[in-house]
């Protein structure tokens, strides 16, 4: 049982990063994740299996070209991998000979083959920890089914999705289009209706005590409207009322595609987790966000990341 395994790299740079149990023989490993999904893999297509939090720095020293384990001191022992048994990784080296290593204790990773990354149109990484290279990305409800280059279909709640990266032919920033049309609530200008980034409350924006870039806010009973000319597949943001907003007040947003609506958000207040959505737009025109509230509730909604995926 790898209790506290943070996943496996494949060689492709595929990452499954709730890897919760495994073994790996010298030509097999079968891996297991928090969801109880069994993976297969041939050994030739792992990099490597690690068993706790890796910093950039640890990382650094893995040494290109060479098999071994990676201790939690940052040290590197070179050595031909001969097993492991999901709880000890049993390697044979030129100076030392067999040996049998505990994972956590004094292994921190199991390294077997430097990395190569494939080219994919779309890179998508997730809360859990893991990143796939993604030929292509469907919605399905609550969920993104993606087919990966190395694991295939692969589906993954939306809730779970972090970050989506792609070519710059590929993927647009919403936050980058200027607005077609800004509907504001009475009393309010337009310009304080829409901005991105600036200030909420005075405050710079915030989520859960994070600070927020690439941010989208959308006051209370206000809508924008943008350009698309039908020239994207899918829209992502991730969507929150900001930390400066009391909590005793809420706000929903609605998305609509040429005029149509095809999204009604729940209620949100500034306790709430951020939401994750991803909604296909295909042939759409145009775009309209639109935040709801009670009337002379002053409560905006952050969209954090918009991108717009061709």
């Amino acid at each position: 049982m790898i209790a506290s395994s943070r996943g496996v790299v494949l060689k492709s740079g595929t990452t499954l990063g709730d890897i919760t149990a495994g073994t790996l023989t010298e030509q097999t490993a079968r891996l297991t994740d928090a969801q109880g999904k069994i993976y297969t893999f041939p050994l030739a297509e792992i990099s490597r299996l690690t068993f706790m939090p890796l910093t950039p720095a640890a990382l650094a020293r893995i040494p290109e070209h060479l098999t071994g384990v990676l201790k939690p001191s940052g040290d590197f022992v070179e050595g031909d991998f001969l097993g492991f048994d999901g709880q000890r990784i049993k390697i044979s080296s030129v100076l030392f000979g067999p040996q049998s290593r505990a994972m956590h204790d004094e292994a921190a990773a199991l390294v077997l083959r430097d990395v190569e990354p494939l080219p994919s149109p779309l890179v998508v990484s997730t809360t859990t920890g893991s990143l796939f290279l993604a030929k292509s990305i469907q919605t399905e409800k609550d969920a993104v089914l993606i087919d990966d280059l190395s694991l295939g279909q692969v589906k993954v709640p939306q809730a779970q999705i972090l970050v989506i990266k792609a070519g710059a032919q590929r993927l647009d920033r919403l936050e980058a289009r200027k607005p077609l049309a800004v509907e504001a609530p009475s009393g309010v200008w337009p310009a304080s209706a829409y901005s991105v980034g600036g200030l909420v409350a005075g405050q710079n924006i915030s989520r859960a005590g994070r600070g927020v870039d690439h941010a989208i806010v959308i006051a209370a009973n206000a809508s924008v409207t943008f350009r698309l000319d039908a020239q994207y597949k899918l829209l992502f943001f991730r969507l929150g009322v900001p930390d400066a907003v009391l909590p005793a007040v809420s706000a929903r947003i609605v998305v609509l595609a040429d005029n149509k609506e095809i999204y009604r958000g729940n209620l949100l207040t500034s306790l709430d987790d951020p939401a994750t959505i991803w909604l296909p737009i295909s042939g759409a025109k145009t775009l309209t966000l639109r935040v709801e509230a009670p009337p002379s509730i002053l409560c905006p909604l952050v969209c954090a990341d918009a991108q717009l995926v061709k």
